[in-house]
């Protein structure tokens, strides 16, 4: 008697041991990778809806700040809001030794990162691609990041990429220098 229970004991382990490991198998068991799921950053971000205020928070220090889009009228045409003098120069030369130099070099040499990764701008001298940038174009570009270049709203605040501006146009043949208007014919 007490072997007839065993056995129907032994089976039924067995039964349950083999169906659990079976069940982890099947279809069903779909973890959270596979799962279909919306990505971050994958869409727009809804703005603010009227009458809230941000409020900044440990996750997100940089409280709500208007952004523009790079490249249309409206965010060319920004003007640094920023007085340059000796603090804003020397807060724009050290987010640039901090942000910019790794990749950008000294401004007429490119730096260490450019070496592994060709395409990398080369921001001042006679090859230098700031003195054709606008000022809005260049803080947007610091801002929102543009093709290889990251974009670094999450580590400045506005007051230093706009600083950053006023650095880098004291790089060597940096100033701008708008184009000629074309005269209609």
């Amino acid at each position: 008697m007490r072997k007839q229970h065993f056995i129907k004991a032994a089976g039924l382990m067995g039964f349950l041991a083999l169906t659990s490991t079976v069940a982890f198998g099947l279809p069903w068991d779909i973890d959270m990778a596979d799962a279909q799921t919306v990505k971050a950053y994958e869409r727009e971000m809804t703005p603010l809806p009227e009458g809230v205020v941000a409020q900044a928070n440990e996750l997100s220090p940089n409280a709500y700040r208007q952004n523009w889009v790079l490249g249309t009228p409206e965010g060319n045409a920004l003007t640094n809001p920023v007085e340059k003098n000796e603090q804003s120069l020397a807060t724009g030369k050290k987010m640039f030794q901090v942000y910019c130099a790794p990749c950008h070099g000294t401004g007429t040499e490119l730096g260490p990162v450019s070496k592994q990764y060709p395409g990398i701008a080369m921001l001042g001298g006679a090859n230098g691609r700031l003195k054709a940038i606008p000022d809005g174009r260049l803080y947007l570009t610091i801002r929102n990041g543009f093709g290889l270049m990251p974009s670094y709203a999450y580590a400045m605040n506005d007051t230093e990429m706009w600083s950053l501006v006023h650095y880098a146009r004291t790089l060597p043949q940096a100033s701008y220098t708008p184009p000629a208007p074309v005269e209609p014919q």
